[in-house]
């Protein structure tokens, strides 16, 4: 696995950052830590650490594994430094809630109290315990999000049902993969590991939603290890923001040398048992800045275009802002991923969702017969995951009437 060096330039960045920051908030809310030696020492343990793991990743971008040690060294500590510096300003008011408290305490009372025995804990030791514990706290919960991540891709299966699903298309099978960020979290060991978990019982269809490959070459082995899955209607892909962010023109290349149809814009009939599947892609607008409904509206409609009216249709649309479009022209199930659930969830659904109700984050969505699935992701780009773990949905189409 070899890592690109545009993600170490911005975890070196991104310390750097988080790091100043850190130092001038524990100045500010703890000038008494902030001057003491046992600090310093400690800051400068933290930047000589996170100096030797960026040293490492660098150096070793030839030499997996230290290319991985490094990077997986360097990436463990921005969650938590992230938390570190949110804790500092909430540790320094519970700090003052804490004198506050124990300074009402101390309030002389009316009667005349029983003596009492020697407190095992002083006020002051309680104050700092109470301190103490909430960057300690919040520390851990960075660390348990990147613990998280590295865990192993899960397998998701999931069943979809709709009225009028032809009897052919009854029960079968599509496993999703999606940002899967190939030589940045995940690498081609991990692709190997769940397809030979699906090789039991194959499904019948691979498709994948975009972002495949940070390191593009990678790209070619991921695309024979999966064709060699053999899915008995085989393999299609889309691209996502990350195949044009990674350069456009090598992918393309490895597309068209391999096995797997890389479908823009475009789509694609299959004859299944006599019913017709169309498989369509839309293209990815890459950046945000641009109006993604407008451009997702005219790539699904030249995706659509030709598409037998009978078809079972399936859009393959690394945004899930496809969805729109795809509903109002009643695509029967749309796949998407990009978002990666906001990487913190809770329940199955993501913890941004209350934020944004018309995002599609994570998770089944549903606009009257047109479905939507967006997965949370094969990997990560950024390694970091609180209830929202890394994901490869395997989504069964059922007819209402067999599902009832």
């Amino acid at each position: 696995m070899i890592l690109p060096p545009l993600p170490l330039l911005a975890s070196l960045k991104a310390f750097a950052v988080l790091f100043v920051l850190l130092v001038v908030l524990v100045r500010l809310c703890f000038p008494r830590v902030y001057r003491s030696s046992r600090c310093r020492r400690a800051a400068a343990a933290l930047a000589a650490f996170a100096l030797l793991a960026h040293a490492a990743w660098a150096v070793g971008l030839a030499n997996y594994p230290l290319s991985a040690r490094g990077a997986t060294a360097a990436t463990l500590l921005l969650p938590c430094l992230v938390f570190g510096v949110a804790s500092v300003p909430l540790a320094a008011l519970v700090q003052k809630l804490a004198r506050s408290m124990t300074a009402l305490s101390k309030l002389p009372t009316t009667s005349v109290p029983a003596p009492a025995p020697a407190a095992a804990v002083t006020r002051r030791q309680l104050v700092q315990a109470v301190t103490v514990a909430v960057p300690l706290a919040a520390v851990s919960t960075g660390a348990s999000g990147f613990l998280s991540d590295r865990q192993p891709t899960a397998l998701r299966p999931l069943s979809l049902d709709w009225d009028e699903l032809p009897p052919a298309l009854d029960g079968l099978r599509i496993l999703q993969l999606s940002d899967l960020h190939l030589g940045c979290t995940k690498g081609l060991r991990d692709l190997d590991d769940l397809l030979e978990r699906l090789s039991a019982n194959p499904p019948d269809l691979i498709v994948l939603t975009g972002d495949v490959a940070e390191d593009v070459s990678l790209l070619p082995p991921a695309l024979r290890m999966i064709a060699d899955a053999r899915p008995r209607l085989g393999a299609y892909a889309s691209l996502g923001n990350h195949e044009y962010l990674n350069g456009i023109t090598p992918a393309r290349r490895a597309y068209d040398r391999g096995p797997v149809p890389l479908l823009v814009s475009a789509g694609h009939t299959l004859d299944v048992g006599g019913a017709s599947l169309r498989i369509s892609a839309a293209d990815d607008p890459v950046t945000s800045s641009r109006d993604i409904q407008r451009f997702m509206r005219a790539s699904i409609d030249q995706a659509l275009d030709g598409a037998p009216s009978d078809a079972f249709h399936l859009l393959l649309s690394h945004r899930p802002e496809g969805f729109d479009a795809a509903a109002r022209d009643k695509v029967h199930l749309t796949l998407s991923g990009h978002t990666h659930g906001g990487q913190i969830g809770f329940n199955g659904k993501s913890a941004f969702q209350p934020l944004y109700p018309d995002g599609y984050l994570w998770g089944s969505y549903a606009k009257a017969t047109s479905r939507l699935y967006t997965t949370s992701g094969f990997g990560d780009w950024y390694p970091f995951r609180i209830g929202c773990p890394t994901e490869a949905p395997v989504l069964t189409l059922r007819s209402a009437v067999t599902a009832s």
